[in-house]
């Protein structure tokens, strides 16, 4: 059992541990972006089973969650050097908000399936609760659509459920040693003093909650905006627990070049470390130690610069001593080492939505330009009206504008998608395996160097 030693993360014996893997996003918790569907994961299956039936969308997600990520993964990340993964996990795997409490066995099956493969390729996993009941943060990647339905910080009901759920995972691994630890919620999204005293508040409950049951594995704790922030946080009050941050370095997930300009600021490994600076200074301050949670390249335009920006985030957490999971393992050859093969049956049916998906922009991590067209709301904009700004107010309507968009064509790949055999869906999901994907063998260079 890995447990906490100062700045250390140690082993049983008192050998230190640095984690250094990576995120199995997509696996319970799709991810548009990466995963090429549209709109959210749960509005996503509603219209599959409006369209399509029961049957084939079981059959697929079924596919999607024994194939994603099996064995020959496993072996490969222990081959690479790997010593942990991440998995992040949708509460909806687990409990149904029609049936509160009632925990489903398919969320626990799919955990204890990769617990298997970690012991025999002896690899440390952490449990990752990424989508909350209530939600979170107002993002695709906690299965939300508006940050108008964020309720976690107000919603007793919702803080309930979700203090149970740890109670249940914390009681159903207690004694796995394969575990790292619990992530107890990812990328918190908490805004005013009001929100922000419910996440101290839920962060020392749910700790509090777990410890009753679970005193052994580490607690990781992430900042709050998306894990950048550690400013409101309370100072650490369990001493078995890990703090987390996430970077994602603007030139590293845009087109632009690295090291390059963007809003005319410099950006290079120089700018990386004031960034790490601004999200690593509570743990140099209270001695704990710290996990890159998240952090990724995109192979977008100046491929050499990417693979630069790679191994400088390595070089900066080798120095620091810190932790990391690579986000993410696999996906559409957009930063995965291991990506979907062009010509295979999963990635040839998205060709059938990309379009519409790129025409509307529905991507919210990707950039948009001019095409929104809103000149007719902001040009009758006068500051008075609102408490927002004429910025943030336009941020807020084509972030609205891009989740409508992409939930209606959720609809349009459910119609697609209705036209397919089962014999069709198994080969869609086959696409997934391990053995017809391709390796980035670029990114998987500069890995192994510092999993060594």
């Amino acid at each position: 059992m890995l447990r906490v030693k100062g700045t250390d993360i140690v082993r049983e014996n008192g050998e230190k541990i640095v984690l250094k893997g990576f995120n199995l996003g997509n696996l319970a918790l799709i991810e548009p972006n990466m995963f090429g569907t549209p709109g959210t994961e749960h509005r996503l299956r509603r219209a599959m089973r409006l369209f399509a039936g029961e049957k084939k969308t079981e059959l697929f997600f079924r596919g999607l969650h024994d194939k994603w990520v099996t064995g020959d993964d496993i072996a490969f990340l222990k081959r690479l050097g790997c010593n942990s993964v991440r998995i992040p996990l949708n509460y909806r795997y687990f409990e149904s908000d029609a049936d509160p409490y009632h925990y489903l066995e398919d969320g626990f099956r799919l955990i204890d399936r990769i617990l298997e493969y970690c012991r025999k390729y002896e690899i440390y996993a952490v449990i990752d609760l990424h989508a909350v009941q209530g939600y979170q943060s107002g993002d695709w990647h906690c299965d939300n659509i508006f940050a108008e339905q964020v309720n976690i910080y107000y919603d007793a009901l919702c803080q309930n459920r979700y203090y149970e759920l740890w109670k249940e995972i914390a009681g159903r691994y207690c004694g796995e040693s394969w575990v790292a630890g619990y992530d107890i919620m990812n990328e918190p999204v908490a805004a005013g003093p009001i929100e922000v005293g419910a996440l101290n508040e839920i962060y020392r409950n749910v700790t509090a909650k777990i410890r009753a049951i679970d005193r052994e594995h580490i607690i990781f704790i992430e900042g709050n905006t998306w894990a950048q922030d550690f400013e409101c946080l309370e100072a650490p009050f369990d001493s078995n627990t890990v703090y987390s941050n996430h970077y994602y370095c603007d030139a590293a997930v845009t087109p632009t070049n690295y090291p390059g300009w963007i809003n005319g600021e410099y950006i290079d490994i120089h700018k990386m470390e004031s960034d790490m600076d601004k999200r690593d200074w509570f743990m140099q301050k209270h001695h704990i130690p710290c996990w890159v949670g998240e952090f990724g390249t995109r192979r977008l335009g100046d491929l050499d610069g990417k693979r630069r920006s790679l191994t400088d985030y390595l070089t900066i957490f080798e120095e620091r001593g810190h932790s990391w999971c690579y986000w993410n393992f696999k996906d559409l050859s957009l930063r995965g080492p291991i990506y979907l093969d062009e010509e295979s049956a999963w990635c040839r049916f998205l060709k059938k939505i990309q379009p519409l998906k790129d025409k509307y922009h529905t991507d919210r991590s990707m950039l948009f330009d001019d095409a929104w067209d809103l000149s007719d709301v902001f040009g009758a904009y006068e500051e008075g009206d609102f408490v927002l700004g004429l910025s943030e107010t336009r941020e807020i309507l084509i972030r609205n504008m891009r989740e409508t968009l992409g939930d209606q064509l959720t609809l349009k790949f459910a119609q697609l998608f209705a036209e397919l055999s089962e014999e069709e869906i198994n080969e869609m999901t086959d696409s997934f395996l391990f053995c017809n994907c391709k390796i980035y063998e670029p990114w998987i260079e500069i890995f192994s160097k510092f999993m060594s």
